[in-house]
């Protein structure tokens, strides 16, 4: 199969919980897409509000809207969205939250950003991903933020070593190939995934291609109730994420590691020296080497500083 011009379909992943109270916003942004050849799977992950009765009265509304019943219970927002992921067959999908509004050109926007629109340059089925800027906005709609990248320093180029240990896309942004979901599911195999977009992210950036768009595609929204929630309160709780997170790389990268080299040749590299490191007890030794061999490190400055303090204050699982 050869993904092509914009007319290709595309799934939507919608996992809810507890999102009544902004689904019909987000819902109504999907329906009014320019692009008009999508399905949109949602699967709700045991919510108690009326979440599921506003997702069945849509999907009786339109067609192009199918409720999956897997009767899996709470999965939690991670494996909630791969068991979606692993659905994809066809064209293109596309990562969708619950609390957040699309632009109407979001999916053509990042369709076209993608850049495999010519046969001649994507035989079979292309592993690529695309993710976009958004607005960041309130619970109430406002305007917080008119570039969510900028807001994070997304650096414009983004070397892979730095990929391993930030996650750089904005999950809800992304979008991507069916070639790209499978490999996805099949490489996780045996991973505990933190994130299934910074996973989406490693694999395309390490097996295919990940780009990014500067454009905005849609209203982010940053509210109390977001699953990403705030920065932990305390040096000591932010030691404790970033050594959660770094875990995530190290797993990440020696199950990456273990594949033949992607694309990229660089991004194998990184991969294999970040491998190196116990993920129970990394050392500010092995990061340096990691960073001096591969670019391995966070970004800015700061985010280095920060990692390095958090491994020398403790192991990475307490």
């Amino acid at each position: 199969m050869v993904v092509g011009p914009r007319e290709s379909h595309v799934t939507v992943l919608l996992s809810t919980f507890d999102g009544a109270r902004w689904l019909p916003d987000l819902l109504e942004s999907v329906r009014n897409q320019t692009h008009a050849d999508w399905t949109l799977l949602a699967r709700d992950d045991g919510s108690t509000d009326d979440t599921m009765a506003i997702l069945e009265a849509a999907a009786a509304a339109d067609p192009r809207i199918q409720v999956v019943t897997d009767r899996a219970g709470n999965l939690g927002p991670t494996a909630s969205f791969l068991s979606l992921l692993a659905q994809v067959n066809d064209g293109f999908f596309a990562f969708c939250d619950q609390d957040d509004i699309w632009h109407p050109h979001k999916l053509d926007t990042s369709i076209g950003a993608l850049a495999i629109d010519d046969p001649g340059e994507a035989p079979g089925d292309p592993i690529a991903a695309v993710y976009t800027d958004a607005r960041v906005v309130d619970g109430a709609g406002e305007l917080l933020h008119a570039s969510a990248l900028a807001q994070r320093g997304t650096p414009d180029e983004i070397p892979y070593g730095r990929l391993l240990i930030n996650n750089v896309a904005i999950g809800a942004t992304v979008v991507g190939t069916a070639g790209l979901a499978k490999r996805a599911i099949a490489l996780a195999d045996g991973v505990d995934v933190l994130w299934h977009d910074w996973w989406i992210a490693l694999v395309a950036g390490h097996d295919g291609k990940l780009t990014g768009c500067p454009q905005a595609t849609m209203d982010w929204r940053r509210h109390g109730e977001t699953v990403t929630g705030a920065t932990p309160a305390g040096v000591a709780e932010r030691a404790r994420r970033r050594r959660r997170y770094l875990a995530f790389s190290v797993a990440a990268a020696k199950r990456l590691a273990a594949e033949p080299a992607g694309a990229n040749p660089d991004a194998h590299t990184a991969a294999i020296e970040l491998a190196r490191l116990d993920p129970s007890h990394p050392t500010a030794r092995g990061l340096l080497r990691a960073w001096r061999r591969a670019g391995v490190r966070a970004w800015p400055l700061r985010g280095q500083i920060g990692l390095l303090s958090s491994v020398v204050m403790g192991r990475t699982d307490q």
